[in-house]
């Protein structure tokens, strides 16, 4: 899977987690690790980040890592 719909995929999953606008981030001093924000501001077509929501990780981990979050807060098993 693509880097870009593994991001997709979390933000779809992190819309259960949360009902705050999110985005994935990325830090260029760690790249290719992202970490999933709410987003700030809005200036023009950029969002900047607010409140970091997980740690950095690789997409492949963040999208693990949110399914947990949302099976944890929706009771699933």
């Amino acid at each position: 899977m693509k880097r870009e719909q593994i991001i997709k995929r979390v933000k779809e999953v992190a819309k259960q987690i949360t009902a705050e606008s999110v985005e994935v981030f990325t830090c260029g001093a760690i790249h290719p690790k992202c970490a999933l924000y709410t987003i700030g501001e809005v200036i023009g077509a950029y969002n900047r980040p607010g409140k970091r929501i997980t740690p950095e990780m690789l997409p492949t981990e963040l999208l693990a890592y949110v399914r947990g979050m949302a099976q944890a807060i929706n009771g699933n098993n």
